[in-house]
This record gives C-alpha cells, structure tokens and sequence, in this order.
C-alpha cells in the first residue's frame, strides 16, 4: 500500500529513524506506508484480486526469470536478516528468488 504524502518531519520516521537512515533520501519521492500486521494488508489485497508473491528463498520458490505475473501482483519483501515469517509465507501464493552472489544472501530493498 502506498502512503498518500510524506516528509522527513512526519512522525512516523522520527519514532523510527532507522526508516531514513536506510532509505538515503528515497523515502521523500517513493510512495511508502508502514503496515504493523502484514498479514491483514495481505488478506485483504487477496480479496481485491492481488496476486501475492514473496520474494523470498524457499525450497519451492522459482527464479524471477521464470515468473509469470498475472496482474494485480503484490511483491512482499521479508527483513534482511529473517526474511519473511511462515505467518505471511502461507499467505503467499507463489514465491520468486533472486539469485545472490558471493557469501551474503540478503537483498537490502531499500
């Protein structure tokens, strides 16, 4: 879901700094919301049509190069460092991975 307008002063990045820290500036030109329970966003974009797709390695996931989307697509992007939880992988009906190189698989989506 996309946040309708936001700033540096808004009060949300300044009870979480570590959202500007990350985004270097982007998050005064991106569209950005932050939602506290991902799964009731996710339910509720299932039931207006959304394909839900984690993005995520998983032992069923598939290569971004084979992915068909069918349109509306959500993409749902876990934290580098735990990914997405089972809660939110169950709710996803494909998963897709891009490849990492080198010894890190975390992708920074900021």
């Amino acid at each position: 879901m996309l946040k309708k307008s936001t700033s540096v002063a808004s009060p949300l990045l300044r009870l979480i700094p570590r959202i500007s820290k990350v985004a270097l500036g982007a998050e005064n030109f991106v569209p950005w919301e932050h939602i506290k329970q991902t799964w009731r966003l996710l339910d509720q974009l299932k039931k207006d049509g959304y394909q839900i797709v984690a993005v995520e390695q998983t032992k069923t996931s598939i290569s971004y190069t084979k992915f068909k989307p069918a349109w509306p697509t959500a993409f749902v992007f876990g934290s580098e460092t735990k990914g997405l939880s089972p809660e939110i992988l169950k709710r996803c009906d494909q998963a897709i991975e891009i490849p990492m190189c080198g010894r890190k698989e975390s992708l920074n989506v900021s």
